[in-house]
């Protein structure tokens, strides 16, 4: 079942920076990574429907970083994980509300 954002959703944002892997919470819009050779890991797709979300790299140097989806849920299709290689690398992703996340 779909949720519709509310307005406070939409105006306020919850950014997390994070320097250790973590998993994405409903609640997060942002996720900023602090530190080399984080993962992320994204909620499951099917916890809402169009939600949103945006992971950016904001280190200088080192390992990449990567996105990886929950468990048996996928990003464009596929069940790898996507890396974050330079500075200041971004993605945007949107969920199909089911299993999979989309970049936009």
């Amino acid at each position: 079942m779909a949720t519709t954002p509310t307005t406070e959703r939409q105006i306020k944002k919850v950014v997390t920076s994070t320097a250790i892997d973590y998993t994405a919470l409903i609640t997060d819009d942002s996720i900023r990574i602090t530190a080399q050779s984080v993962t992320v890991t994204l909620h499951a797709a099917s916890a809402e429907d169009g939600k949103r979300i945006s992971v950016s790299r904001r280190y200088a140097a080192g390992t990449l970083s990567s996105i990886a989806p929950d468990g048996g849920d996928t990003i464009n299709g596929s069940a790898a994980s996507i890396n974050l290689v330079t500075n200041n690398t971004s993605f945007n992703l949107e969920s199909d509300g089911v299993s999979d996340w989309g970049i936009v």
